[in-house]
């Protein structure tokens, strides 16, 4: 299962400085343009995507494209055809079907770099000054934000919650997302400026503030906080994955699993888990938080040291004629989907050909302690799926937050792009539905922690990370 391309990453590979060059933004779209690349998005989706109707009724879909068009009376920018496309997308309730503008778009994002220049908390409704790209200004670090270019803040909430695709109907990949890409998606929803007017509240205190842009692109870091080094130690580091033990008990270990994108799995995950076994280790926390998935072989070749019988893995397309040349795949997708037509099917009486996968334990340094699994709303796609089998086929306790991929299931594993004709906005489409087919899940739900844990705006601001707190808490009892 992929990973949905998260427009955070897509800011990092794509938004570079370009010299002097000179761009000219897209030029805008006709009424007709505009209305009639929304249709084509419409009968595509029809026709490819494995279930569009999952969580949202066809007749309530139908309203929601009838309404959009309906708004379309004049010309528009590929911006705003782009968020009416991610709002239509949004009701969809599938966190791997989403649209990011086109090419031209980009290319005139790189030669005009200007961001607004701060990343953000989001806690329980509001935004928080989380780090501010301007020298001179930490003492604003921790400010509420009241406004910005004058328009309230709970407006611009409402109007990034509108644009964000999800599993079903939980909140959490929602929030993650605008935490996490705020600075993004703020741009494709007002543009840019060479400077920002800020209202803020502090210390029970307004103020407003005139703030230049960002206009040099800052460097990749980690964003995720690292665990505590004088408590933990670090035993073991790969690509995606690192290997802690606790420093006052060695029997008690962290995976830190940070993506589950990498083909070369099998040795990491073989090197990690011999590791563990020779050290006695009786206890593990595999830490999922921010994985926002990958391929699918990765996480259930990972599953395999975990379970204690054969598991299944279902996943269904539909089997309706599809036209040729209409979507454009991933180029790594050739030989996955060469593959996939060698894998035994059947045509179900829904119309769908289903087909499934089954994966034996792995014996040697098979982990058989207990399992403590940290999650978030970053926790997406294979690693949601991840989620998903340690809770419902292992005895695994969890800590956290909702995921962000559903516990039901999700769509992915191959995916495509559709290219809308007029304004090259590009639409990704999964081409698999995957059903865990566990009994008594939520419908529409990420897979819900045992122990839930929620931070205030002081606890970031504080960098805690509660969760490993917990567990420090339960190694100490």
């Amino acid at each position: 299962m992929k990973i949905t391309i998260l427009l955070f990453f897509l800011t990092y590979s794509t938004f570079h400085t370009n010299g002097q060059e000179t761009i000219q933004p897209p030029q805008r779209l006709s009424t007709d343009a505009a209305k009639s690349d929304f249709r084509s998005l419409i009968l595509t989706l029809r026709e490819y995507h494995p279930a569009l109707h999952e969580f949202v009724e066809e007749k309530t879909l139908e309203g929601t494209a009838d309404s959009i068009l309906h708004t379309i009376r004049d010309s528009i920018s590929e911006l705003q055809l782009h968020q009416l496309v991610r709002i239509y997308l949004a009701r969809i309730g599938c966190g791997h079907t989403v649209a990011i503008p086109s090419e031209a778009s980009y290319a005139y994002f790189r030669a005009d770099y200007a961001f607004i220049p701060f990343d953000i908390y989001y806690v329980e409704g509001k935004m928080y000054i989380k780090e501010l790209h301007v020298d001179g200004m930490d003492e604003l670090t921790g400010a509420e934000l009241i406004a910005i270019e004058q328009k309230p803040v709970t407006e611009i909430i409402q109007e990034l919650k509108q644009i964000q695709p999800r599993d079903g109907w939980q909140e959490s990949f929602i929030d993650y997302n605008i935490q996490d890409n705020f600075r993004t998606y703020y741009r494709f929803l007002y543009g840019h400026k060479p400077t920002y007017e800020v209202e803020y509240k502090q210390k029970g205190n307004t103020g407003k503030i005139i703030l230049p842009a960002e206009t040099t692109l800052p460097q990749k870091e980690e964003k995720r906080q690292l665990p505590d080094t004088t408590r933990w130690k670090l035993t073991k580091e790969f690509t995606h994955a690192e290997l802690y033990q606790f420093k006052r008990d060695s029997k008690w270990n962290m995976l830190r699993v940070k993506s589950f994108n990498t083909r070369t799995f099998k040795k990491t995950y073989k090197a990690i888990f011999k590791e563990i076994d020779e050290t006695g280790a009786d206890h593990l926390v595999v830490d999922l938080r921010g994985n926002g998935g990958g391929y699918f072989p990765n996480g259930n070749y990972f599953l395999r040291y975990f379970m204690r019988e054969k598991f299944s893995y279902h996943f269904y397309e539909s089997d309706r004629k599809k036209s040729k040349d209409v979507l454009q795949p991933e180029s790594k997708n050739a030989l996955t989907k060469f593959l996939f037509a060698l894998i035994p099917d059947r045509k179900d009486k829904q119309g769908y050909r289903t087909n499934s996968l089954t994966y034996k334990p792995i014996r040697k340094h098979a982990f058989n302690g207990s399992v403590f699994v940290l999650t978030n709303g970053g926790t997406f796609s294979m690693a949601s799926s991840v989620a998903s089998y340690l809770k419902h086929k292992t005895a695994a306790q969890f800590i956290g937050t909702e995921t962000g991929g559903g516990d039901e299931g999700s769509n992915g594993i191959l995916m495509s792009w559709f290219v809308l004709p007029a304004s090259q906005i590009r639409v990704m489409i999964p081409f698999f539905h995957v059903d865990h087919a566990f009994p008594g899940v939520e419908k529409g739900r990420g897979v819900l922690p045992h122990v839930a844990i929620d931070y205030s705006i002081d606890d970031l601001l504080q960098q805690k990370d509660k969760e490993l707190e917990y567990i420090e808490t339960w190694i100490s009892k």
